[in-house]
């Protein structure tokens, strides 16, 4: 098996230090969007002649679709979405944000009013707590 040879060129390490980190994260989305529209049309089965029919397109422009080269106009995104029925842009419409209320609850009681005499001895504020514990139930406080 041949391994790869690296290339020491003063121009692509040029390259790469002079590009911006801007530019690096387009790119990156240019590629995962490419990536996503790829694995869909194969997830649907088909051919890149296929799609190129739906989309009314030649195959050439669906091959430079899915190299991570080609700046999309928002209508070719909708076209794309809605023939191979995925999503690409994230407008906010379709998951709306997960909200959490957290409420405090405090139960106050006298246990003497709840145990029997028998459960007397466990009137000990720590013993109590660790007897409402064990017995699965809300964490336990007495106050005098």
């Amino acid at each position: 098996m041949n391994k790869p040879k690296r290339h020491k060129s003063k121009l692509i390490q040029e390259i790469q230090q002079n590009r911006s980190a801007a530019e690096f994260e387009k790119t990156k989305k240019r590629m995962l969007l490419a990536v996503k529209i790829q694995d869909a049309i194969k997830a649907k089965g088909y051919t890149y002649t296929q799609f190129a029919k739906m989309m009314d397109q030649h195959v050439s422009v669906i091959s430079k679709w899915v190299s991570g080269t080609h700046n999309f106009t928002t209508e070719t995104l909708f076209e794309i979405e809605e023939k191979l029925e995925i999503s690409l842009i994230n407008t906010g419409e379709e998951k709306p944000a997960e909200i959490i209320n957290k409420f405090e609850l405090t139960v106050s009681i006298n246990p003497k009013d709840i145990l029997t005499s028998e459960y007397s001895n466990y009137l000990n504020p720590g013993i109590l707590d660790r007897y409402v514990s064990l017995q699965g139930g809300m964490a336990a406080t007495v106050n005098s």
